[in-house]
């Protein structure tokens, strides 16, 4: 299957804290021989996803972690599913 899309990602720094965006897409075709109507339909069409984040540098070794992630997919056959997470961590560096 033939698949287009694209990503980009920015952040800007202020002091210790660092913000982040990003954002994702993926397109995928239907080969010659597969029918959308049909139970191949079932098949990925798009996923995409979208990251806000916030890093705050605790020390030079320890950031602080805590982003927010919106992620979509929809099949041919017009069947979709969303999620959205958080998540809370930390990045040690050695």
């Amino acid at each position: 299957r033939k698949s287009d899309g694209g990503y980009a990602q920015a952040t800007y720094k202020i002091n210790k804290l660092k913000l982040g965006l990003s954002y994702g897409v993926s397109n995928l075709k239907l080969a010659a021989d597969e029918d959308a109507g049909s139970v191949k339909g079932l098949l990925l069409k798009k996923n995409e996803s979208a990251v806000g984040g916030l890093y705050y540098s605790l020390t030079k070794s320890v950031t602080l972690v805590g982003e927010f992630i919106d992620t979509k997919a929809k099949a041919w056959n017009g069947n979709s599913a969303k999620e959205t997470t958080y998540a809370l961590g930390g990045i040690i560096f050695f």
